[in-house]
């Protein structure tokens, strides 16, 4: 009679369960590693987005105060500086997280050593390249920080458009 003793295997030898671990890790890191880039291009289109949604009201604005819609301003600063009160007591939420304020008027804005602003990532700076002349006649800019570990801007070069300070535009 043929014997019955046959050995069955059960189980998983250790080396079996090695690669399974280690071909879940590559799996889980490959994962993380495009999650993350999905949200930083997540944030950044958000942050790009809410700037141009800003630039469109800027417009509007002009266009309001130049055919009388709205009540005029005196001048591109107290523009700029209405706008950034209300666009901060607004819904409008940082896509990076973080408490400080989304925007930020240039003007006055506060300067760091090399007369700079430091911006958190998510922030969007509005400011006026003539602070003291009508909307109409100054050009309006409008940039956003994308960059994960923050932003300093300077807008426009010191020789040709220098960065207005309080003190510069306290007498319009």
């Amino acid at each position: 009679m043929p014997s019955t003793n046959t050995h069955y295997r059960t189980g998983f030898s250790l080396i079996e369960l090695l690669v399974v671990v280690a071909i879940m890790g590559i799996l889980a890191a490959v994962g993380t590693i495009g999650y993350q880039n999905y949200i930083d291009g997540s944030r950044q289109a958000s942050t790009s987005e809410e700037r141009e949604r800003r630039a469109d009201r800027v417009n509007n604005d002009i266009v309001a105060h130049m055919s009388g819609v709205i009540t005029p301003f005196n001048s591109c600063f107290d523009m700029i500086s209405s706008q950034v009160t209300e666009y901060n007591s607004g819904n409008s939420r940082n896509p990076y997280g973080g408490t400080a304020a989304i925007f930020v008027n240039g003007h006055t804005a506060p300067r760091n050593a090399t007369n700079t602003i430091d911006l958190d990532a998510g922030q969007q700076l509005l400011m006026c390249s003539q602070p003291c002349v009508a909307p109409e006649a100054a050009e309006i800019r409008l940039c956003s920080c994308t960059l994960a570990d923050g932003c300093v801007t300077s807008i426009g070069s010191a020789l040709t458009i220098p960065c207005p300070t309080p003190a510069a535009v306290s007498s319009c």
